[in-house]
Formats: structure tokens, C-alpha cells, sequence
């Protein structure tokens, strides 16, 4: 265009805006959890997701910027997804956010990963007193703290003390516990055992 002594050109700019990246990951409350625990502490362990990327002060909160119902799964090593983790063995696993998409933003779900440790357990013997009546006195029993519901110890646990005269003596807890779930299944690789001793005492007359 022209006007009098001065030339105009009009030039026309297209501007592309391209999507923001963001990551979302796994806010893990803890790098592990103890086998057996119950399912309300392993969803507690991995239910909040960290958030890097959003811009102009926008958050995962904020109606309209993310779409979708953020979810996160959870595989054992071998890859294959555990719904049931009260129940899970011990071993390293990984849990993975997906399930939001964004107009805006170019999304990437970073996994975290989170070990199962063995549950300790105490195996006591059994402790008992009676007055002297010249024969021994000996308890086989014993008890196993801290198991999970259901789970017991069927056999392996050998128990040894024995008094006769007025005193005291031990009662000895020792062996190789061997520890199965409700149905049977054999569960003792999951399983730290530790024994302790119970007290056997007689009394005089």
C-alpha cells in the first residue's frame, strides 16, 4: 500500500503454541512396606501423585486442565498386575500413574518403585509354675506374635525345658518354623522368625 511517500507491506505471522510438557508421578509415603500389612496402608502408600511441568500457575486441581480420572497400577517383577497386595510375597514392585489426558500439555507418567520387606515374628515357650510334687515339670506349648490374620505356624518348632526340684530353668524355644496361610499355602520365605524363651519354676511346698 502506498500513501503519499511511504510504503506499507503487511505481513501475516502464524503462531503456533505447542503443548507443555508435564510429568506425573508417584509420591510414595514410604520406600517399603511390611508384608501382610493391611490394604488401607498400601493404598496410602502410592495415593498421591507428583506433579512437574504445569505453567501460568495451573494445577491438577484446576477444572478443565486435567481430563480423566488419574489411577495407579501396580506390578510385581515379573510384570503382571497385583490387585491384591495384603496379600502380595515379598519382593520389589512397581506402581505406575495413567488415566488423565490434557489439551495443553504433553504428558509423561514416571513409575516409582517400592519393596515388600519380610514381617518379624516372635515365637515364645510358654512359661509355668506348679509347687514340688517330685515329678518334672515341662510345657510344649508356645505362642507366635505378630502373624497375619489367618496365617500359622504348623510345625517345625521344638521346645525344651525341664525342672524337677525347686527352681527355676528355661524353656527353650528353637527349630525352623514353618508358616502357612488360611488355605495351607506355605508362606515362610515372607516370614523373619525369632524365639524366645519361656521360664518353667517350681515352688516349694
Amino acid at each position: 500500500n502506498t500513501t503519499g511517500d511511504s510504503y506499507y507491506t503487511r505481513v501475516i505471522v502464524k503462531v503456533t503454541i505447542e503443548k507443555a510438557d508435564l510429568t506425573i508421578g508417584v509420591k510414595l509415603t514410604n520406600p517399603s512396606i511390611v508384608y501382610g500389612s493391611q490394604t488401607s496402608e498400601f493404598e496410602d502408600l502410592y495415593k498421591n501423585a507428583d506433579y512437574s511441568g504445569f505453567v501460568y500457575g495451573e494445577s491438577a486441581t484446576q477444572s478443565g486442565v486435567l481430563n480423566g480420572t488419574l489411577v495407579f497400577t501396580v506390578k510385581d517383577s515379573n510384570g503382571q498386575v497385583v490387585t491384591d497386595l495384603h496379600s502380595a510375597p515379598v519382593g520389589t514392585y512397581t506402581v505406575t500413574p495413567s488415566g488423565v489426558t490434557a489439551t495443553n500439555y504433553n504428558i509423561t507418567f514416571e513409575s516409582a518403585t517400592f519393596e515388600i520387606t519380610k514381617r518379624p515374628i516372635t515365637i515364645t515357650a510358654n512359661s509355668e509354675t506348679k509347687y514340688y510334687d517330685g515329678t518334672p515339670l515341662t510345657n510344649s506349648g508356645y505362642t507366635a506374635s505378630n502373624l497375619v490374620n489367618g496365617h500359622s505356624v504348623q510345625s517345625g518348632v521344638t521346645i525344651t525345658g525341664s525342672i524337677t526340684n525347686v527352681g527355676s530353668t528355661a524353656n527353650v524355644a528353637s527349630g525352623n518354623a514353618v508358616i502357612v496361610n488360611g488355605v495351607g499355602t506355605n508362606v515362610t520365605s515372607n516370614y523373619i522368625v525369632s524365639y524366645e524363651k519361656g521360664t518353667l519354676t517350681i515352688r516349694p511346698v
